[in-house]
């Protein structure tokens, strides 16, 4: 493999890794709360929407983002409002918002655009252009956020009281409750900020990465996101960590496909980063130990 190849696969698993890994970082303090939502799946294809369409109308993708960080608040709200004040089943409720954010992304998409499949294209987030050696490797100002984030969290979960009443509320609600914090507000804080990232997400992938909406683009991303968290064990670094080996492996199946997609159907490499995930997940499941109190309604007696 020459350098050039070693430049793209580099620049391709930053590329596809970080819509998994900013999801999957909201989702990791969603559950040390003790909420699941996998519905992020939807708000992120909601987010991509609804960016793309901000950056339609102002031709300002900044404004896309934001649009589609606020869409993602207005999900993870109501996810967990239902989910914590209503005591609404966590996993039917993130089912409601997955089919929901399909539905609506298809049929905006015929109203907006006149069809179903994909928007028209718009403006992008300008990438960092890097040159090696005549070969050019870009970098999304979104990618450095995203791991930039990484390491924040890992500091506050670990080392403040935040991270420590996150942990409390996810652990034993109960004993939290009688501590004095306000398990229903934190659990909904947390909803919330899992939200923002699934948006975030999702406005990047139709922001940055592609610079257009298309039906079903998030393509299952939401639940690798979902396994990266229990994979990585609840922690920050390794979770991003484990979201970037899956772009490595998606990014490494595109250059199969090119150096040899004339001898072998290209479906074959596709499956390649969904396989290696599978395995790692069914390796790592039994050695994950999620919060002791995940998905399970809080009801102050």
């Amino acid at each position: 493999m020459n350098i050039g190849l070693i430049i793209s696969l580099l620049s391709s698993t930053l590329r596809l890794g970080t819509p998994i890994a900013l999801a999957a970082l909201g989702e990791l303090v969603t559950e040390k709360s003790g909420v699941v939502n996998i519905g992020i799946e939807g708000i992120m294809i909601i987010g991509a929407f609804f960016s793309v369409v901000a950056t339609y109308i102002t031709n300002n993708p900044v404004v896309g983002v934001l649009v589609g960080i606020i869409v993602g608040i207005l999900f993870g709200a109501l996810h967990g409002l239902l989910s914590v004040y209503l005591y609404a089943g966590q996993i039917i409720t993130g089912i409601g918002v997955t089919i929901l954010g399909y539905g609506l992304t298809n049929v905006g998409n015929a109203i907006i655009w006149g069809q179903p499949g994909f928007s028209v294209g718009v403006s992008t987030i300008p990438s960092i252009i890097i040159r090696v050696d005549g070969n050019v490797f870009s970098l999304s100002p979104i990618t450095t956020l995203t791991l930039f984030l990484a390491i924040l969290l890992h500091f506050i979960l670990k080392y403040t009281w935040i991270g420590l009443r996150l942990k409390s509320a996810g652990e034993d609600p109960e004993a939290a409750d009688v501590a004095g914090i306000n398990v229903f507000r934190l659990r909904t804080l947390a909803s919330i900020f899992g939200g923002a990232l699934a948006g975030f997400s999702g406005a990047y992938l139709g922001v940055d990465w592609s610079g257009r909406f298309i039906s079903y683009m998030s393509a299952g991303r939401g639940y690798i996101a979902l396994a990266s968290v229990i994979i990585g064990g609840w922690t920050p670094l390794a979770t991003t960590l484990i979201s970037y080996v899956f772009g490595f492996f998606d990014a490494l199946q595109l250059i199969l496909a090119q150096i040899y997609g004339r001898q072998i159907a290209p479906q074959m490499f596709q499956i390649i980063p969904y396989i290696v995930t599978s395995i790692i997940f069914v390796f790592f499941f039994r050695k994950s130990k999620p919060p002791a109190s995940i998905a399970k309604p809080y009801k102050r007696e």
